[in-house]
């Protein structure tokens, strides 16, 4: 079984880093250390590493656990982001509609509540 590790991130900055819009690691690490339970502030034993990267520098290790690493994300920032993507979503599709009805364009307003409807 695979080992699990950890890094302590801004959230909003390992989206950017991983879009090429952030380059300092230092604005998106919080610390430059691997835990295997970051909220207790567990280190991970250089043995676990090892085993789990081979003998990668802690460096290169971060790096591959922010790109390849799953993010977790709170409620509060999974509900933003959703309401964001709605707002986008609702914006393109009333640019590209017209009611049937009126022949005027749809706003944004209307197509968002056809699609919590």
């Amino acid at each position: 079984k695979g080992k699990r590790f950890e890094l302590a991130c801004y959230p909003n900055k390992v989206v950017s880093w991983r879009e090429g819009n952030e380059a300092d690691l230092d604005e998106v690490l919080q610390t430059h250390s691997v835990f295997t339970n970051v909220s207790k502030g567990s280190l991970a034993p250089s043995k676990d590493l090892s085993a789990a990267f081979g003998p990668l520098p802690l460096d290169d290790i971060i790096l591959e656990i922010l790109k390849s690493g799953a993010l977790q994300v709170s409620n509060k920032e999974r509900q933003h982001a959703n309401t964001n993507t709605t707002h986008e979503i609702a914006s393109l599709v009333a640019d590209r509609l017209v009611d049937t009805r009126t022949q005027r364009p749809l706003t944004a307003d209307a197509v968002e509540r056809a699609m919590r409807d």
